[in-house]
């Protein structure tokens, strides 16, 4: 787990992955912010919950593929990628790589931001409920959750204004409601889920 010597009081949690960990509690005393990549192919990892306090959850932060930043342009080869800021650009790695297996997600009360494949190829994952202080989804958040059947934004108190673009493409919803809160919508938010009826 993370309770050891060298993370309380941070306001980032980067890189937190021995081979072993199967659990993650992240409570607010530890991290305001999960950073890019901070539990990046953690492929034992079943179970995250995220405490009250922590606001972000940063690009990459579990995703199962391999994700880095350069300066310049990706590598050639199967990336996705997307442009950051002083010509910094993220690269994920899409052809290769183990999904992770988290079953069980847990996101606190305070959570605002969930950044760009934050849970990305999570085989196990079934249900998702967001806390009603969301405001963003990240560009494929949740992409290729194939698992994952279920979705609540607790609509009668949402701030969700934005899902990103393929946020939960490749998904295995059923239905979605949406709270009145949103505004944005970004392309193929749903794509292909083909048991998507309302």
């Amino acid at each position: 787990n993370l309770h050891r010597p060298g993370i309380h009081g941070r306001q980032r949690i980067e890189h937190a992955c021995p081979s072993t960990l199967s659990a993650a509690c992240v409570p607010s005393l530890y991290a305001r912010t999960l950073a890019q990549g901070a539990f990046m192919d953690c492929r034992l990892l079943t179970s995250v919950t995220i405490g009250a306090g922590v606001d972000e959850i940063a690009d990459g932060a579990f995703a199962g593929h391999h994700t880095f930043s350069i300066y310049g342009s990706c590598p050639n080869g199967d990336y996705d990628y997307r442009v950051s800021s002083g010509g910094w650009v993220q690269c994920i790695q899409v052809s290769s790589g183990i999904p992770t297996v988290i079953e069980s997600l847990t996101l606190g009360s305070t959570l605002k931001r969930i950044g760009v494949y934050a849970f990305a190829w999570n085989s196990k994952l079934t249900t998702v409920t967001f806390p009603s202080s969301l405001v963003t989804i990240g560009h494929r958040a949740f992409y290729k959750n194939e698992a994952l059947t279920s979705i609540d934004f607790g609509a009668t108190a949402s701030s969700l204004v934005t899902i990103g673009g393929n946020a939960f493409a490749y998904a295995n919803l059923t239905s979605v409601v949406l709270p009145d809160s949103v505004t944005e919508i970004e392309g193929g938010a749903f794509y292909f889920n083909r048991h998507l009826a309302s």
